[in-house]
Protein backbone atom coordinates (compact mmCIF):
# COMPACT_ATOMS: atom_id res chain seq x y z
CA UNK A 1 0.00 0.00 0.00
CA UNK A 2 1.61 3.03 -1.04
CA UNK A 3 1.96 5.56 1.96
CA UNK A 4 -0.21 9.23 1.79
CA UNK A 5 2.52 11.51 2.62
CA UNK A 6 1.28 15.33 3.16
CA UNK A 7 2.67 18.58 1.66
CA UNK A 8 6.10 19.59 1.64
CA UNK A 9 6.76 21.54 5.08
CA UNK A 10 7.89 24.42 3.16
CA UNK A 11 4.20 24.55 1.04
CA UNK A 12 2.81 24.02 4.39
CA UNK A 13 4.02 26.80 5.86
CA UNK A 14 3.01 28.93 2.78
CA UNK A 15 -0.23 27.90 2.96
CA UNK A 16 -0.66 28.58 6.84
CA UNK A 17 0.85 31.79 6.13
CA UNK A 18 -1.87 32.81 3.44
CA UNK A 19 -4.62 31.46 5.34
CA UNK A 20 -3.58 33.90 8.35
CA UNK A 21 -3.14 37.12 6.10
CA UNK A 22 -6.34 36.10 4.42
CA UNK A 23 -8.45 35.85 7.95
CA UNK A 24 -6.40 39.00 9.18
CA UNK A 25 -7.60 40.79 6.18
CA UNK A 26 -10.72 39.86 7.16
CA UNK A 27 -11.26 40.63 9.81
CA UNK A 28 -9.64 44.23 9.39
CA UNK A 29 -12.30 44.38 6.72
CA UNK A 30 -15.09 43.43 8.96
CA UNK A 31 -14.01 45.71 11.73
CA UNK A 32 -13.98 49.16 9.49
CA UNK A 33 -16.48 48.43 7.73
CA UNK A 34 -18.98 46.36 9.24
CA UNK A 35 -19.50 47.92 12.04
CA UNK A 36 -23.20 48.97 12.44
CA UNK A 37 -23.67 52.33 13.12
CA UNK A 38 -25.12 53.56 16.46
CA UNK A 39 -28.86 53.85 16.53
CA UNK A 40 -30.75 56.04 19.53
CA UNK A 41 -32.19 54.09 22.28
CA UNK A 42 -35.57 53.75 22.60
CA UNK A 43 -37.33 53.40 25.52
CA UNK A 44 -40.62 52.13 26.24
CA UNK A 45 -42.65 52.23 29.29
CA UNK A 46 -43.81 49.22 30.94
CA UNK A 47 -47.32 49.28 32.12
CA UNK A 48 -46.00 47.63 35.93
CA UNK A 49 -42.97 49.92 36.51
CA UNK A 50 -42.68 52.75 35.20
CA UNK A 51 -45.91 54.26 34.79
CA UNK A 52 -46.63 53.98 38.23
CA UNK A 53 -43.79 56.88 38.34
CA UNK A 54 -45.56 59.09 35.69
CA UNK A 55 -48.38 60.18 37.98
CA UNK A 56 -48.82 63.80 36.13
CA UNK A 57 -49.34 61.90 32.56
CA UNK A 58 -51.70 59.76 34.10
CA UNK A 59 -53.80 62.86 35.36
CA UNK A 60 -53.56 64.31 32.01
CA UNK A 61 -54.28 61.61 29.95
CA UNK A 62 -57.41 61.22 32.83
CA UNK A 63 -57.96 64.80 32.12
CA UNK A 64 -58.22 63.86 28.48
CA UNK A 65 -60.68 61.41 28.77
CA UNK A 66 -63.33 63.72 30.82
CA UNK A 67 -62.59 66.38 28.20
CA UNK A 68 -63.58 63.99 25.60
CA UNK A 69 -66.61 62.89 27.00
CA UNK A 70 -67.76 66.57 27.21
CA UNK A 71 -67.20 67.43 24.18
CA UNK A 72 -69.64 64.32 23.00
CA UNK A 73 -72.15 65.28 25.80
CA UNK A 74 -72.06 68.95 24.11
CA UNK A 75 -72.62 67.28 20.70
CA UNK A 76 -75.55 65.55 21.38
CA UNK A 77 -77.21 68.74 23.13
CA UNK A 78 -75.72 70.62 20.07
CA UNK A 79 -77.86 68.52 17.68
CA UNK A 80 -81.20 68.02 20.07
CA UNK A 81 -81.11 72.04 19.77
CA UNK A 82 -80.75 71.80 16.25
CA UNK A 83 -83.61 69.78 15.96
CA UNK A 84 -85.82 71.86 17.68
CA UNK A 85 -84.65 75.06 16.37
CA UNK A 86 -85.28 73.20 12.64
CA UNK A 87 -89.05 72.50 14.18
CA UNK A 88 -89.50 75.93 15.33
CA UNK A 89 -88.47 77.40 11.35
CA UNK A 90 -90.52 74.71 9.90
CA UNK A 91 -93.92 75.70 12.57
CA UNK A 92 -92.96 79.48 11.86
CA UNK A 93 -92.66 78.98 8.11
CA UNK A 94 -96.11 76.89 7.94
CA UNK A 95 -97.74 79.73 9.99
CA UNK A 96 -96.06 82.72 7.75
CA UNK A 97 -97.43 80.25 4.71
CA UNK A 98 -101.16 80.54 5.91
CA UNK A 99 -100.85 84.22 7.21
CA UNK A 100 -99.88 85.14 3.33
CA UNK A 101 -102.56 82.86 1.95
CA UNK A 102 -105.41 85.10 4.38
CA UNK A 103 -104.29 87.98 3.26
CA UNK A 104 -104.06 86.95 -0.33
CA UNK A 105 -107.96 86.07 0.06
CA UNK A 106 -108.96 88.97 1.38
CA UNK A 107 -107.35 91.03 -1.07
CA UNK A 108 -109.44 89.46 -3.69
CA UNK A 109 -112.44 89.20 -1.99
CA UNK A 110 -111.95 93.21 -1.55
CA UNK A 111 -110.82 93.48 -5.45
CA UNK A 112 -114.43 91.07 -6.41
CA UNK A 113 -116.54 93.55 -4.39
CA UNK A 114 -114.91 96.80 -5.64
CA UNK A 115 -115.29 95.30 -8.76
CA UNK A 116 -119.19 95.13 -8.00
CA UNK A 117 -119.44 98.17 -6.24
CA UNK A 118 -120.26 96.74 -3.34
CA UNK A 119 -118.58 98.03 -0.13
CA UNK A 120 -117.78 95.80 2.67
CA UNK A 121 -119.85 96.11 6.06
CA UNK A 122 -118.30 95.51 8.76
CA UNK A 123 -120.54 93.79 11.54
CA UNK A 124 -121.35 96.03 14.74
CA UNK A 125 -119.15 95.99 17.72
CA UNK A 126 -121.06 94.24 20.75
CA UNK A 127 -120.63 97.03 23.89
CA UNK A 128 -121.58 95.31 26.95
Amino acid sequence: MPSIEGLDPTLQTVGTLIFVAVVAIFSAWSLVFGRKKPQPETKEFSVAGQLADMGPVKELIEQTGLLMQQQVRTNLVLERLAAAAETAVAGYQADREEQDREEEVERRVAERLAEEGVTRRRAPRKTE
